[in-house]
């Protein structure tokens, strides 16, 4: 089974969302932020650290790739109730979907328990989105 590793990030300047596999720290060609991203063969950006995420290898309903940090609206007819947000899990070393409603609801779900729900927005943009 192949699984795609990919990062996203919001960029310095500008704020674009942003995808990439390559991620590196530290200065390049004199710039001195942080972070960079690898947007083509050798052209690297400057990104916000906190907005990187890693791809979950799920998408929604609609096929968005699902990241950290996604918020994902849950179908009426599922047995979760209140938005999810994408976490790292670091204890089990995988991706659950917490109901910050109720910390101690997490979910792990996988590409079936998914495929009625939709990202409705993320945790950077739209915080509002937990409450």
């Amino acid at each position: 089974m192949n699984r795609d590793i990919l990062f996203r990030a919001k960029r310095v300047n500008g704020g674009k969302w942003l995808e990439s596999m390559t991620i590196s720290r530290g200065t390049i060609k004199r710039k001195a932020h942080d972070i960079f991203m690898e947007i083509s063969p050798d052209k690297w950006v400057g990104i916000i650290p906190e907005t990187v995420g890693q791809f979950t290898g799920l998408t929604d309903k609609n096929g968005n790739k699902i990241f950290e940090g996604d918020i994902l609206k849950i179908n009426h007819n599922s047995e979760y109730k209140n938005p999810l947000l994408c976490e790292w899990d670091s204890y089990n070393a995988c991706f659950k979907f917490t109901d910050k409603n109720d910390y101690d609801c997490a979910y792990y779900l996988n590409q079936k328990d998914l495929s009625q729900n939709e990202i409705t927005g993320n945790v950077f943009d739209n915080p509002k989105l937990l409450k």
